[in-house]
C-alpha cells in the first residue's frame, strides 16, 4: 500500500464517516439539487459490471431489464466494466451481444441516438475456463478450444459487438474521453 493510501486510511476514523454520510443524508433530501438540478446533462451513460452472463436461457434477462431502463434514461453510452461472461465461453459473449442488439440495434435509442458500447474484458472473460465450474465439465484447452473466449476472442467480440476488440481503447463520447 502506498504512503497516501495509507495516510488516507489512517486519517479516515469515525468522525470523518458521520461528516460524510451527513452530507450525503442532506444531499440526498434535497434531491441532489446542489449537484445541478435544472441544468442539461451534456452526457448520460449507464454503468454495469460483472454481469457474469451463462449459457442459461434466462441469464440475460437482468441484463436485458438494465439495458431497457438505460434505453429509457436516454443514455448516451453503456459501460460494462468486465466480466460479461461467466465461464469464459464464446456462448456466454454472443449472448450478451444478442441482448445488446435487442434493446439498442443498430446502437441506436428510440429517438434514433447513437449509444456507444464502453466494454472491457474481466478475469472471467479471459480465463474463467480455468475456474471450478468448468473444470467440474471436464472443459480443458486441448479438447475444448473452440468454445473457450480466451483463444476466440478478437473473433467473438466482432461477432458480438460489431467492432475489434483490444484490451485497451479510447472512445470520445461528446467530448469526454473514455479509456
Amino acid at each position: 500500500m502506498s504512503n497516501i493510501a495509507e495516510g488516507a486510511c489512517a486519517n479516515f476514523g469515525r468522525r470523518a464517516f458521520l461528516r460524510g454520510g451527513s452530507a450525503f443524508l442532506v444531499a440526498a433530501g434535497t434531491g441532489f439539487k446542489m449537484f445541478g438540478a435544472g441544468k442539461t446533462l451534456r452526457l448520460k451513460f449507464g454503468v454495469l459490471s460483472d454481469i457474469h452472463i451463462t449459457e442459461k436461457s434466462n441469464s440475460c434477462n437482468v441484463l436485458e431489464t438494465a439495458f431497457s431502463r438505460f434505453k429509457k434514461s436516454n443514455v448516451d453510452a453503456v459501460v460494462i466494466a468486465g466480466d460479461l461472461a461467466d465461464n469464459g465461453f464464446v456462448a456466454e459473449l454472443l449472448r450478451v451481444g444478442e441482448s445488446w442488439r435487442k434493446v439498442f440495434p443498430d446502437n441506436r435509442r428510440e429517438d434514433g441516438g447513437v449509444v456507444e458500447k464502453v466494454f472491457v474484458t474481466g478475469n472471467h472473460d479471459i480465463d474463467g475456463w480455468k475456474y471450478s465450474g468448468p473444470k467440474k465439465m471436464g472443459i480443458t484447452r486441448e479438447k475444448d478450444e473452440d468454445v473457450i473466449l480466451e483463444f476466440r476472442l478478437a473473433d467473438t467480440w466482432r461477432k458480438a459487438f460489431d467492432e475489434e476488440y483490444s484490451p485497451m481503447y479510447v472512445k470520445v463520447i461528446k467530448g469526454y474521453p473514455f479509456v
